[in-house]
């Protein structure tokens, strides 16, 4: 997916498409994949009361 699909994406959307890349990649390798920031992902959803939690150690 690219930076301007996932922006165009409901926010439940990008959650759930950022949730599903987190089965299997850390946070930064998703978001270098999209071409997002990793600062900007966390902010973006933390506005809307989310909080991602990187579960790959």
């Amino acid at each position: 997916m690219n930076k301007e699909h996932f922006n165009n994406l409901e926010m439940l959307e990008q959650i759930e498409y950022i949730n599903s890349q987190l089965e299997f990649n850390r946070l930064t390798k998703v978001c270098t994949s999209i071409g997002i920031d990793r600062a900007t992902a966390r902010k973006r959803f933390k506005s809307f009361g989310y909080e991602i939690i990187d579960v790959l150690k």
